[in-house]
């Protein structure tokens, strides 16, 4: 239960992190629809201002969403340190000490920095995690920071610094391949992770060869099988056991990850007709 709470970031933050996505690709054709994620998105960057504001600390994948979005981190002042700033600085921390900050860490500052124009920062954190890479192709030794580490270096276009191989057979041996109810899933000590579930798929994609490769697209199917498995009746789609997760949480990853395989999410129906993105549009702004 603690590793779930620790995980978890406000709700509008993490949506905000997976619309900011979504606002990037051709998503919704209702115009309706596109101003209800727009609105989202809007409040959630309020929400992370205000935040922020509050003495809230801010990391790198934040500040990338954000800039994403349009904000301009830099007039984000807090303490006299704009959010920007307070990010490079972060970064030559890292660069100084990087044993001492996880994997996911590194590879969000290597997302933000690269679009930040940064490239010899973002150079450099990629050599950290090809260097940190084990035979197995685990960084920390821990799904929690290896998976997400391997999606971020994915999207920002450095998956050459580590080696295929490796980083292939740690994705597909971390998956839950044993019939029962977790087939498909990536799990952890704690069990099944929805959220690592969908970013291992993400980064699965990314791999060079993956659409040709009948292992990795069979490890796909499976993982997006187990997500569907997920869906409720009224169209989110979230773990409820053993600890239920946050539906707009889970659902939005299940819409941002089908986006990425090119799957229109309102293929995925449920049994009164549902689907994920008919519950983002009518019940996000309740959840807030």
């Amino acid at each position: 239960m603690m590793r779930k709470v620790a995980r978890r970031l406000p709700v509008l933050a993490l949506v905000f992190c997976i619309l900011s996505g979504l606002l990037l690709l051709p998503v919704l054709s209702e115009r309706a629809e596109a101003q209800s994620y727009n609105d989202l998105a809007l409040k959630a960057v309020q929400f992370n201002h205000q935040a922020y504001m509050n003495g809230t600390q801010l990391d790198a994948y934040d500040a990338y969403v954000l800039t994403l979005a349009g904000a301009n981190v830099s007039s984000w002042v807090y303490q006299s340190k704009s959010l920007k700033d307070a990010v490079i600085e972060s970064v030559y921390t890292t660069l100084e000490n990087p044993a001492g900050v996880s994997a996911k860490q590194v590879a969000y500052q290597l997302l933000v920095t690269d679009h930040w124009g940064y490239d010899n920062l973002s150079d450099q954190l990629a050599n950290i995690l090809g260097e940190r890479q084990q035979a197995d192709g685990s960084f920390d030794n821990n799904i929690y920071s290896d998976i997400p580490a391997y999606e971020a270096l994915a999207r920002a276009g450095k998956i050459t610094v580590v080696n295929a191989t490796c980083a292939r057979q740690y994705l597909l041996s971390t998956q839950c391949t044993v019939a029962g109810e977790t087939y498909g899933a990536w799990a952890g000590p704690w069990g099944p992770d929805f959220v690592s579930t969908a970013q291992a798929i993400r980064a699965l994609t990314y791999l060079p060869g993956a659409a040709g490769d009948a292992q990795i697209q069979k490890a796909i199917t499976d993982g997006l099988a187990w997500m569907q498995k997920q869906q409720q009746v009224d169209g989110s789609v979230y773990v409820t056991t053993p600890w239920p997760d946050d539906p707009l949480i889970d659902t939005a990853e299940t819409i941002f990850t089908l986006k990425a395989l090119g799957t229109d999410p309102a293929t995925w129906k449920s049994s009164q007709g549902k689907t994920p993105v008919d519950w983002m549009v009518e019940k996000a702004r309740s959840e807030e």
